[in-house]
């Protein structure tokens, strides 16, 4: 019986192993391939769950052995976990590729700190400051907060309150995830850890956790087939204003982060005496359908190259979407710049966010450069400077001040300044001012005037199909104003 009980756990431990080391492996890969699914994704994060099963089986196998009978052995452990933890916090920054291998760090160091407390439970914790009853606490508590502050953080979000931009949001956010965290700890977590439902059956409690299941499962399916005369009509309005998006959305013109390749979407024909491109990311692909009403057949072609989060700026940066520098960008960008010319434009509108973490000088002379190919090649170029953003679902707040009156003309206005944006719009001026056919169009005022950004505009338009991008509606609404401020670009008359 000793030699079986032995053999399982030795079947255990390897098979567990290997399934750490196979898992650590696929996070290291798709963190450079495909870098959403290596950190939400269970094949590539498993591994941290393994590391923790590693530590119950080698406490139980140490325990009694040399390691844990010296005190030096589990302060070692004690010691080189917290280094790991703390040079971790200190060393991994929002430019770190993540997951991937860096992970390793903080992983193992947490698992070093729980091992070291396995091993010898006399002094090795009490003689550190790990011990303090408020660490304890917060411990005791913490996957509770783990599980909770993502749930807030949209929740907040679709109330209007955006926990990235603010400070309001963002303490609310903690107090609220905090609140739950202790209920549930108190209600539900403890019960089962150490209160009177520790002892409940392992068939019982699968039964039970398998009843609950279902039932989440059965109410979702139940959801979806709901008939469409029963939804309720603000949350199918939230739905089509989100769905307000320009034509090119239905076509392959925007591959993201997947590949460089240039694949144009193309409208007009192609024997049309002048071409129009419209070149930038999703902040300056927004605007198509208005270029689309300016620079009509058959006179005109219009070609959209779009790159979602690619700044038309050339400089690298990193783009925490991904957790990596936004290297595809770089790439596609060069290929555009050089593949351009074969359209032979006479126009070219160029379109970008001002929310990229570039700096005065990066926006200036990376700016610069693109301008210097691009207006060798077009008579003339159109720079739209980005749009400001609203800092709250747009929709979600006209939803819910229709669905308990009517939406007043102070409601769903943004507190988020304007003038950043203003900002990079003269840092773009700037930019142009040594090319006599560049032209800088703010787009500002036309989007949020007088610096106030509002979900729906005075005429009561939508203008935000989310916190930050245009509803197509709105954009075609300004097409007059736009052909205003360009006049010359086009004849459409």
């Amino acid at each position: 019986m000793v030699f079986i009980a032995a053999a399982r756990i030795l079947t255990l431990r390897w098979g567990l192993l290997l399934l750490v080391v196979f898992s650590f492996l696929v996070s290291v890969v798709w963190s450079y391939w495909h870098p959403i699914s290596a950190f939400y994704m269970m094949p590539a994060r498993i591994w941290q769950f393994g590391l923790g099963g590693l530590v119950y089986i080698y406490a139980v196998a140490w325990r009694g052995g040399d390691v844990a009978a010296s005190d030096r052995g589990p302060k070692i452990l004690l010691a080189s976990g917290l280094t790991l933890i703390l040079g971790s916090a200190f060393l991994l920054d929002e430019r770190t590729l993540y997951p991937g291998y860096w992970a390793l760090f903080p992983s193992l160091g947490t698992a070093l700190v729980i091992l070291s407390g396995s091993l010898k439970q006399i002094d090795t914790m009490g003689s550190t400051s790990l011990a303090h009853p408020l660490l304890v606490w917060i411990g005791d508590r913490s996957y509770s907060l783990y599980l909770w502050h993502w749930l807030i953080i949209v929740l907040l979000g679709f109330f209007g309150l955006e926990v990235g931009s603010n400070h309001r949001g963002l303490w609310l956010a903690l107090l609220l995830t905090l609140l739950l965290a202790i209920l549930s700890y108190r209600w539900i977590e403890l019960p089962f850890w150490k209160g009177r439902l520790r002892s409940l059956a392992s068939k019982t409690f699968l039964l039970g956790a398998g009843a609950v299941v279902s039932l989440v499962l059965a109410v979702a399916f139940h959801v979806q087939r709901v008939p469409l005369n029963a939804v309720d009509p603000q949350v199918d309005l939230a739905a089509s204003i989100r769905g307000d998006l320009p034509a090119i959305y239905q076509m392959p013109c925007d591959a993201w982060y997947q590949h460089a390749k240039v694949e144009p979407c193309v409208f007009g024909p192609s024997d049309a005496p002048n071409t129009a491109v419209l070149l930038g990311d999703s902040i300056g692909a927004q605007w198509f359908s208005a270029w689309a009403h300016i620079f009509v057949p058959p006179q005109w072609r219009l070609v959209v190259l779009t790159k979602s989060a690619c700044a038309m700026v050339d400089e690298e940066y990193f783009y925490p979407r991904i957790g990596k520098v936004y290297d595809v960008c770089r790439q596609w960008r060069e290929a555009v710049l050089k593949q351009i010319g074969n359209f032979d434009p006479k126009v070219i509108v160029v379109g970008s966010a001002a929310t990229y973490g570039f700096s005065h000088k990066q926006w200036v002379e990376g700016s610069k450069r693109v301008l210097e190919r691009l207006s060798a090649i077009a008579e003339r170029v159109v720079l739209v400077s980005g749009t400001p953003v609203l800092g709250f679902d747009g929709p979600s707040c006209i939803a819910r001040q229709l669905q308990v009156g009517n939406l007043a003309t102070n409601d769903c206005i943004s507190e988020s300044p304007t003038e950043k944006f203003d900002q990079v719009a003269y840092l773009l001026s700037t930019a142009a001012s040594d090319f006599s056919n560049v032209q800088v169009f703010n787009p500002v005022d036309l989007v949020c005037p007088r610096g106030q950004c509002r979900a729906v505009s005075p005429t009561g338009i939508p203008v935000f199909r989310d916190s930050q991008h245009l509803t197509d509606t709105f954009v075609r609404s300004t097409v007059k104003h736009l052909r205003k401020q360009l006049l010359g670009v086009a004849n459409t008359e």
